[in-house]
């Protein structure tokens, strides 16, 4: 008996030869040809008769241009069809290319879309090169099945879709294989809907056409090339590739897509899949979409890839690896996945990371299968396993292993609900049955950066180990609970990361130099003793610590808002940072926090305790900085580096005190505004230890008020940093420690050392100041640094304070306590003592010791106050650094004075009543008593060192005399002045006067007119004593004369001695200006003002040349010339003024009621002129001389000065001074005695 095989699915319905059509066989000439065929055994060539043909089948096709045409040998040619739109139909009733034809040419008439039915039952066979007139897309719908074998090829072929099913669908109709007409179709002008969505087969239709009912596709040992995409799907049928090559891969581009769909999908060891692109890998589906995410791609019930195969989707050259999918029905619990082989989906050379691979299915066998998405230049990529139970035992170890030693993160989820089991956006919800995760065999690799991920609705039970030796890969667990008693360990840079749902325990040990991350909003509880040192973070849920767990020192907590760790026992952590919640839950848990140096942390959370006696330790160099509001009742203790409170309920309840040692910092960062300040109720100790080293209570930032007591049993430091405020109001109820209610308390037997620093404020409240009295060591009060310290109440401090830098303000009369010395500014620094309350003479701040440094020392008084040094003795300072007064109130020195240095006033009144100082230097618009001029230099302390001026440059006339010989014994020489502009070098003190004085020859600095009491109360006596001295005292003595009585408006003209008896007289335009030390060497020789001019010869009188203007007071405007003769002595003489002369009309200016003269013209008696330049507001001249006794011309000048100073005073709105006692007549020769002995030395 001979067996005839006949290919599943062909079968022949005619025969052809040469073309030539042969009506279709009676039944009876079938069964006869069949009997010839058993009878001969011909099937061979049966099978050759049947193939070959290709038959138009309607829908307007022509096959070598008829209609009806058939083709089976040599080239077909395929024309005309059906247009619709920017598609093309065709029907084919045969098509198989086996045998005689060599090729298929297809004119697409330019149309983007080629749509071909083969209506025949036995399917479609192409096994030769099938070539496209234009490039478009190709639609090959077959029910009958499609087989392409050897040979086949497509050319100008974009996308190849074959396909088994029946219809097509469009977004507006449907082409039927078997029924559509060509007017149903018109209407089909777009695209096709995409894959399953478009490809739709209906069983019924298949059986009513006698179709078989699972069709199949078999690409058998081809070899194709697609430019863009290939799909091949077989609904309700197989997919089998054998020993064929199926390439969309590009050269210049990223990769294709390659699909393959059916019941089942098989694709053999001698097969490969490639969707490589020089830019970017591909896309291949064998089975389903990735995670089912696309709905146009069917699921495979059974999809196998045996050993031996290659799926490829890398980058060539650049971009990222694709996505390769091996994928069975998840659904289906009959659903298998099976696969072997290569999965490689890699980044590209020159850079870009690797793709991503899944290999799901409800059972999953993975065993052989290997997976590769490395990456030379860039990130590995990932596998994902998607099974409905999954056990690593001794069969997937291998694979799993090896891909995670590749740094391929390897996910493998049980999970229905996650949306992502592994960091990729495009990742859909998967619909996996519920199903647990099991680890029964360790799990150990080494390097890379591998991940393993487990994801299961149930549980996940890591009943072995899992070890990561080296590199930053890590384990990742999501479940709803997770169990066992398997040790995990990960090396630096990994993390153990547990996202959990539920409850439940895991009892394993974490160890390495990897991290511990708890997410997910259940609670999980760990009772094996962790020794793992990198970081622990609670982003969610609960993290509890079990009785005998605990965690490493070395670890960084990170509790995130909402997250709670719970531990039952004491914990040492590396330091604390987040906004969640820490819970001491034990009965006596204590939280150490050990923070190294450099870090800083915050925590903004609550820590809490579930009892009375848990504490906080602030360990470590570091700093830990707590913003949030903690409820723990325990104490606090700062034993090392900085704890620093930005809120304040930061150090728990008021109910226990914080303890800060030695060396250790306790910081506060307080409100924006004094509006927003914080309020710390915390008692807190400093120095509790009394260790050797300062510990310090800092306002880091911002407004801070503590209003609890702050004890010192040490040496201790309290200080503000720039733009902050630390305000110290203690509580009204003492404390077991404190005597008083005040800021600072030291409860210490050794010796206990306050000082007070930084470049900002501390201050007590209103009626507290600060108690170092409770010891029975010495100790002192030292301030330090920019800042300031504000005492605002009665101190108790009977040591030193030693104000070193900053600022001292004192708001109370006792603030200094009973201590007897203070120390104001050091050798290097100067510093400030501020008062802000009136001190009177009987108060303790005002009967001290007050020791200045080798800097100096500031007095500040406000506005409106008195501060008497009474008993005081100011002693120190140095040679160029003594005593400065500021501010707008009034200092008094009564006491002992001893100190060095300059005393200057630079604003408000200082006034001595004690013997030392003798002289200062007063500012524009500050006063004393010792101010001889606003600018005048005299040292305090008995020391004379005048202040170096500065030099600057001013343009003033000089009037050069020349002096003609008398032709006549009656006639004087004549002097000729001529004025030429000159720049002369001036210098000015520190302060820059303001007002019109009399420059003194002694010093040659520009000075100003002084408010004392020398110009103000001088009287008649007074001046007639002045002028005997001046009759009888050197000629230098002059100088000093008139810079003690010289009025406001004064202008004295100088001259200079000149050896040889000629001399060179300038004067100044202005009263105001400034006259150079070099060219005034000898004594002014007249004073003009208010009218009046004054001859200051030493004869026994004065000549006043008077011109009537004020002849109602008796004082008379006038001018006085003088000249010094070649032996020195002073000649005065009455001048007159010519024409076009001008003096200084300020005087009169201020007298408002003078009257200017016109001036003479002409020459005085004597013969002299005195030629001056004239000024723009030119005053009044005399008229006439006339001679009058020193009595009467000292009685003019006080009339002057009365008026002058009664009008000054009103038009400057100046206090009245007619009170202030009159110097007696030994005071003004003293000052005259020391201005001679200054003359002298500077001769």
């Amino acid at each position: 008996m001979i067996l005839i095989t006949v290919d599943h699915g062909f079968l022949l319905d005619d025969m052809c030869f040469e073309g030539n059509k042969i009506p279709v066989m009676t039944s009876i000439a079938r069964r006869v040809l069949l009997t010839l065929a058993l009878t001969l055994g011909v099937s061979t060539w049966l099978g050759s008769v049947a193939r070959a043909d290709v038959r138009s089948g309607g829908l307007g096709t022509r096959v070598n241009g008829n209609l009806e045409g058939v083709c089976r040998r040599g080239i077909c040619r395929i024309t005309g069809g059906s247009d619709a739109g920017k598609n093309r139909f065709h029907r084919f009733s045969a098509f198989d290319t086996r045998g005689a034809i060599k090729g298929v040419n297809i004119d697409t008439g330019g149309k983007s879309n080629l749509i071909v039915g083969v209506t025949a039952s036995a399917g479609t066979y192409l096994d030769k090169l099938l070539s496209l007139s234009s490039p478009a897309n190709l639609f090959w719908l077959s029910p009958g099945g499609i087989h392409l074998g050897s040979g086949v090829g497509f050319v100008n072929v974009q996308q190849l879709k074959l396909s088994t099913a029946n219809s097509l669908r469009f977004h507006n109709g449907v082409f039927d294989v078997f029924g559509s007409s060509p007017q149903q179709l018109a209407a089909l002008v777009s695209d096709p809907l995409s894959g399953s969505q478009g490809f739709v087969d209906d069983p019924a239709r298949r059986a009513e056409l006698g179709l078989i009912a699972t069709p199949r596709i078999l690409l058998q040992g081809i070899d194709v090339s697609i430019d863009q995409s290939l799909l091949v799907d077989a609904p309700g049928g197989s997919v089998k590739v054998v020993g064929s090559r199926l390439s969309v891969s590009s050269a210049d581009g990223s990769g294709g897509s390659l699909t393959l769909t059916g019941e089942q999908v098989k694709v053999d060891g001698g097969s490969q899949l490639l969707a490589t692109g020089a830019t970017g890998g591909g896309l291949i589906q064998v089975g389903g979409s990735w995670q089912n995410s696309d709905p146009t791609v069917r699921q495979a019930l059974h999809t196998t890839v045996e050993p031996g195969a290659l799926f490829d989707a890398s980058a060539t050259d650049q971009g990222n690896g694709g996505t390769i999918v091996a994928w069975s029905d998840i659904h289906n619990p009959n659903g298998l996945t099976s696969v072997a082989g290569s999965l490689v989906s890699r980044g590209g050379s020159l850079h870009g990371n690797g793709g991503k691979i899944e290999t799901s299915g409800a059972y999953l066998d993975v065993d052989q299968v290997a997976i590769d998405v490395g990456s030379v230049n860039g990130e590995a990529g990932e596998w994902l396993l998607d099974p409905f139970t999954y056990t690593i035992d001794n069969s997937s170890q291998n694979s799993i292993q090896n891909a995670l030693i590749a740094g391929t993160n390897v996910a493998i989820s049980t999970s229905t609900k996650d949306t992502t089991y592994v960091p990729d956006s495009d990742i859909a919800t998967v619909n996996a049955p519920d199903g647990d995760i099991n680890i029964n065999i360790s799990l150990d690799w080494s390097g890379g950066s591998g991940t393993l991920q487990l994801n299961a609705d149930d549980t996940v039970n890591i009943a072995n180990g899992v070890t990561v030796t080296t590199g930053s890969g890590g384990l990742d667990v999501t479940t709803a609970k997770l169990t066992g008693e398997g040790n995990v360990s990960v090396a630096s840079g990994g993390t153990f990361a547990v996202n959990q749902s539920g409850t439940s325990t895991y009892s394993g040990v974490i160890s390495g130099a990897g991290g511990l991350q708890k997410k997910g909003v259940g609670n999980l509880t760990l009772t094996g003793t962790q020794t793992y040192t990198g970081n622990t973070s609670i982003d969610s849920g609960m993290l509890t610590m079990g009785a005998a767990s605990g965690l490493s020192s070395s670890t960084d907590l990170i509790i995130d808002s909402g997250a709670t760790l719970s531990a039952s026992n004491d914990l040492t952590i590396r330091s604390l940072s987040g906004s969640g919640t820490y819970n001491m839950s034990g009965t006596t848990t204590d939280l150490t926090i050990n923070i190294p140096s450099g870090a800083t942390e915050t925590f903004s959370g609550v820590i809490q305790a579930d009892n009375a006696t848990s504490r906080l330790l602030k360990q470590g160099p570091g700093t830990q900085v707590l913003a949030g509001a903690n409820t723990y009742d325990g104490e606090t203790y700062v034993d090392a580096g900085i704890l620093r409170v930005s809120n304040a309920a930061g150090l728990g309840t008021a109910t226990q005190e914080t303890l800060v040692r030695d060396g250790a910092t306790l910081e506060f960062a307080g409100g924006a505004t004094l509006a927003q300040e914080m309020e710390v109720g915390e008692q807190i100790k400093l120095n509790y230890n009394r260790g050797p080293t300062d510990s310090v209570l800092r306002a880091f930032s911002g407004y801070t008020e503590i209003t609890d007591t702050v004890m010192l049993e040490g040496d201790s430091k309290i200080e503000a940093n720039a733009s902050s405020f630390l305000i110290l109001d203690p509580s009204s109820s003492a404390t077991a420690y404190a005597v008083a209610p005040d800021a600072t308390l030291c409860t210490s037997t050794n010796t206990c050392n306050l000082s007070v620093g930084g470049a900002g404020n501390v201050q007590t409240e209103s009626g507290h100041g600060i108690d170092l009295n409770d010891g029975t060591d010495s100790f002192t009060l030292t301030k330090v640094e920019s800042g300031t310290l504000l005492i605002s109440g009665k101190s108790d401090i009977t040591q030193t304070i030693d104000i070193q830098e900053g600022t001292f303000q004192v708001a109370h009369n006792d603030a200094f306590g009973t201590s007897t010395s203070i120390n104001l500014g050091s050798n290097t620094t100067a510093a400030t003592l501020k008062f802000s309350v009136n001190v009177p003479r009987d108060s303790t701040a005002a009967t001290t010791t007050l020791t200045l440094g080798a800097s100096g020392g500031t007095f500040d008084v406000d506005s409106g106050l008195e501060v008497y040094t009474d008993s005081t003795n100011i002693q120190g300072g140095s040679a160029s650094n003594g005593l400065t007064k500021i501010g707008q109130g009034t200092l008094i020195l009564e006491g002992v004075n001893t100190y060095s240095g300059p005393t200057i006033v630079t604003a408000g009144t200082l006034t001595v009543n004690s013997a030392a100082p003798t002289s200062a230097t007063c500012s524009s618009g500050a006063s004393s008593n010792l101010c001889l001029s606003s600018s005048s230099s005299s040292g305090g302390g008995g020391d004379t060192s005048t202040p170096t001026p500065a030099t600057t440059q001013t343009t003033t006339p000089t009037t050069t005399q020349t002096t003609t010989p008398a032709t006549t014994p009656a006639t004087t020489p004549t002097t000729t002045q001529t004025t030429t502009p000159t720049t002369t070098q001036t210098r000015a003190t520190a302060t820059t006067p303001t007002s019109t004085s009399a420059p003194t020859a002694n010093t040659g600095d520009a000075t100003e007119e002084n408010d004392d009491f020398t110009q103000d109360l001088i009287n008649d006596e007074d001046v007639a004593e002045l002028i005997a001295v001046v009759n009888s005292t050197q000629p230098q003595l002059v100088t000093s004369l008139v810079s003690s009585v010289a009025i406001e408006t004064a202008t004295v003209s100088s001259v200079t001695v000149i050896e040889g008896g000629e001399s060179t007289e300038t004067m100044s335009d202005s009263p105001n200006d400034e006259f150079d030390t070099g060219a005034v060497q000898g004594a002014p020789q007249a004073i003009a003002a208010n009218g009046l001019e004054v001859d200051l010869s030493l004869n026994n009188s004065f000549e006043v040349v008077d011109n009537s203007t004020y002849g109602s007071t008796g004082v008379a405007d006038g001018a006085l010339t003088s000249s010094v003769s070649s032996s020195g002595d002073i000649q005065t003489e009455a001048r007159g003024v010519e024409s076009g002369e001008a003096t200084d009309s300020t005087a009169n200016a201020d007298l408002g009621e003078a009257s200017a003269a016109e001036p003479e013209s002409g020459e005085l008696e004597g013969g002299t002129t005195d030629s001056v330049a004239s000024s723009p507001t030119a005053a009044s001249t005399p008229s006439s001389v006339t001679r009058v006794t020193s009595v009467q011309a000292a009685a003019n000048l006080a009339k002057a000065d009365e008026v002058t100073t009664s009008r000054t005073i009103r038009d400057l709105n100046l206090p009245d001074l007619a009170d202030r006692p009159t110097p007696t007549t030994a005071q003004l020769q003293a000052g005259m005695q020391q201005a001679v002995q200054r003359f002298g030395e500077r001769r």
